[in-house]
């Protein structure tokens, strides 16, 4: 993997020295037995978890449950909502997971806003949780009545910062204790202050901390009780092949963090010298670009992130049968892209910022369209089939999207952070997705048999090439995760199913 010289030079700093001298700016404590390479697991278990889609649309409610399968350690995590527009931050918070401990919570829709309701035992910071998210970045002004219906729809992170292991008096503050009513409850009122940012590993020790060694899981539900329909699954979970660094910031907004000492722990180019529009507060780190394993720069993170999630191609099976109102959205979710690319709302148009040294979302692949950054394809990069061995190589004039924006070349192109494509249901410009009920970043598939044709395959299997811009001896794919989701409309009760995407990384090289 390609490093630049001067960022290699500031990382060893950071692993030798923490922060020290960047008052309350996050740390990155490199761990002397380091990864090389991150990688998804097929066990669900890991150091970083992605649930890549969630939504208070249209009347669904979003469970998340968080389990430390670790009955040895406690855990510092990092959870936060990211907006389906672009990837912008919404709701972050940091729990403190006793070993073997669980943390659930709802999000649902409450005067037009997501707004998130826990009654867990476990410890989190800050104390209170249930709160709305936050629309202040989601345009220029924190505008509630402008920007709440950005708070719909998205995705989550969650991050293993640090492990908690026994004998601090943190680890004593997380630990849950039998109460006379029989339940278990975690004295976090007794909680040493984590106002402060950690200096090297042995202040990190002293203050109850070591090495992340993973061992989180989630699960993740879409309930629609007013439809009966129901949507569960787990998060994609990340691991490294060695040890991961130690990646705190202090859960507050009291300290701004220069774009100089940003760009030390994010690629994010709004947040990052030198092309930074936002100011930086403790809790925007850690973030998934904040190096985690090795002596790397945050753009490196994020290049080894997204190789672990690329894919050459996409391929599931859509339903929409009419016999019983089959209907069928897929999702995509593209977690690294923020780290890539993002949008900077202060302009007139919003303009696209890209951060140093991408290489998976770069000008050569991405559009802007209106306030949503959108990827773009080919009409030969997808083609369909019905139950029937039927095929359709698509080309121009082969299949028909809609809306299809203005400004978007034609083809299927995944605009938004999170994308939800449905079939056979032309869409209007403000109508919602039959499934899902999405409304953000949304368009409709049209399956025709043959061009032009009012004749369409209605069930079948569909594959998207997703090969992006190209490598030293390959491609490099998308990092593309999300699932088909279908179900039955005619019935009361709910009936489908939900499908991950199959991938394939035939050809798929990382950075070099």
């Amino acid at each position: 993997m390609k490093k630049n010289v001067l960022a290699l030079s500031i990382a060893a700093m950071i692993g030798s020295l923490g922060f020290a001298g960047v008052a309350s700016a996050g740390t990155v404590i490199t761990n002397p037995a380091p990864g090389a390479a991150l990688e998804v697991t097929p066990t669900g278990i890991g150091h970083i978890l992605l649930v890549p889609y969630f939504s208070t649309q249209n009347g669904n409610v979003s469970l998340l449950n968080i389990t430390n399968t670790d009955q040895t350690n406690g855990k510092a995590v990092k959870l936060r909502y990211r907006g389906a527009a672009n990837s912008d931050d919404i709701y972050d918070i940091t729990i403190y997971l006793s070993p073997g401990d669980m943390w659930s919570a709802n999000v649902s829709q409450v005067d037009g806003v997501s707004t998130l309701v826990t009654n867990d035992n476990s410890c989190t910071l800050p104390a209170d949780v249930n709160v709305r998210f936050g629309t202040a970045r989601l345009t220029a002004e924190d505008s509630l009545a402008d920007n709440k219906a950005g708070t719909l729809e998205g995705y989550i992170e969650i991050l293993n910062m640090a492990d908690v292991p026994p004998g601090s008096a943190l680890y004593t503050s997380i630990k849950h204790v039998k109460q006379a009513d029989g339940s278990y409850v975690a004295p976090c009122a007794t909680m040493p202050s984590q106002k402060t940012d950690l200096a090297d590993y042995p202040a990190a020790q002293a203050r109850g901390y070591d090495y992340p060694t993973g061992g989180l899981m989630a699960n993740w539900s879409i309930i629609n009780l007013d439809k009966a329909g129901s949507f569960t699954g787990d998060a994609t979970a990340i691991i490294p092949d060695g040890g991961a660094n130690i990646v705190f910031s202090p859960q507050e907004e009291e300290a701004t963090v220069t774009a100089a000492a940003a760009a030390l722990l994010t690629a994010d180019p709004l947040l990052a010298a030198p092309t930074a529009t936002l100011t930086a507060k403790n809790y925007d780190f850690p973030d998934l670009s904040t190096p985690y394993i090795g002596v790397i720069a945050p753009i490196d993170q994020a290049h080894m992130l997204s190789h672990a999630l690329a894919t050459a191609s996409i391929t599931n099976e859509y339903m929409t049968s009419p016999d019983v109102g089959f209907a069928t959205d897929w999702t995509f979710s593209m977690p690294s892209r923020r780290y890539n690319v993002a949008l900077n709302y202060k302009t007139s148009p919003a303009s696209v910022v890209y951060a140093t040294g991408g290489a998976y979302f770069t000008a050569a692949n991405v559009t802007r369209v209106g306030d949503q950054i959108c990827v773009n394809s080919k009409f030969e990069d997808l083609e369909y089939f019905n139950t029937e061995e039927g095929k359709k190589t698509t080309k121009p004039g082969g299949y028909v999207v809609s809306p299809q924006r203005p400004g978007v070349k034609p083809g299927l192109n995944f605009c938004g952070e999170t994308s939800v494509l449905t079939f056979n249901n032309p869409l209007a410009e403000d109508q919602a997705t039959p499934v899902l009920g999405a409304l953000i970043a949304r368009q409709n598939l049209q399956m025709e048999s043959t061009a032009g044709s009012t004749d369409v395959y209605t069930d079948g299997w569909m594959s998207i090439k997703t090969a992006g811009n190209p490598g030293v001896g390959g491609d490099l794919g998308l990092p593309v995760i999300g699932h088909s989701f279908a179900k039955a409309l005619a019935f009361s009760a709910s009936l489908g199913g939900i499908w991950k995407h199959r991938t394939s990384t035939t050809n798929i090289v990382a950075v070099p």
